[in-house]
């Protein structure tokens, strides 16, 4: 069973849960790839990566309020896009949202499009909503600010992200084990 993969205490250090999540992530993506992942071992694996994740979100707290506000990041309010058009948060999940992302809004992160900073930044939007005390994953340019993935910055479309690690996981688990599929459409005018 899976619970017996990985067993971890309370206040273990970061390195040791996040190695933990990635290699259940990467456990979940491998068996998927061979076709040998089962609904049964998929539940035993989300146990134990929400354990996991339950415990990196108490770490994240500790480290993102403690940090200092990103420098010269723009209010919602402040920003400006040719389109005029805002983003939309369409649902808010425990754990996860889901947001519309207008053409001209960058999912920014720790990778940014070619010429980054010079578009609206999603994460502004987001943390707009979402206050750092109570939601410090959107916060983290390291785990991409929560967002799953992204869209380029002249498209438009649905965005998951997390607003916790372990809803971010559960998303990324949901991913890797296609669970949780993409389609794309293209519209010209």
């Amino acid at each position: 069973r899976a619970s017996t993969l990985w067993r971890v205490r309370d206040g273990t250090d970061s390195a040791v849960v996040s190695d933990g999540v990635q290699f259940i992530l990467a456990l979940a993506w491998s068996l998927t790839s061979l076709h040998c992942l089962t609904d049964a071992f998929l539940v035993d694996l989300r146990g134990c990566l929400r354990h996991l994740a339950r415990m990196a979100d108490v770490q994240l707290k500790q480290v993102v309020s403690c940090g200092p506000l990103p420098s010269g990041r723009p209010r919602v309010a402040q920003i400006f896009t040719r389109s005029g058009v805002a983003p939309t948060l369409l649902s808010d999940l425990p754990g996860m949202v889901i947001v519309h992302k207008p053409a001209d809004w960058e999912v920014d992160g720790l990778v940014t499009e070619e010429g980054g900073g010079n578009h609206a930044p999603l994460s502004a939007f987001v943390q707009s909503l979402l206050p750092r005390s109570k939601y410090p994953l959107v916060w983290d340019v390291r785990h991409n600010y929560g967002f799953l993935h992204r869209l380029d910055v002249p498209s438009s479309g649905l965005v998951l992200g997390g607003t916790s690690l372990e809803g971010y996981y559960w998303l990324r688990l949901q991913l890797d084990s296609q669970r949780l599929q993409r389609e794309y459409f293209v519209l010209c005018q």
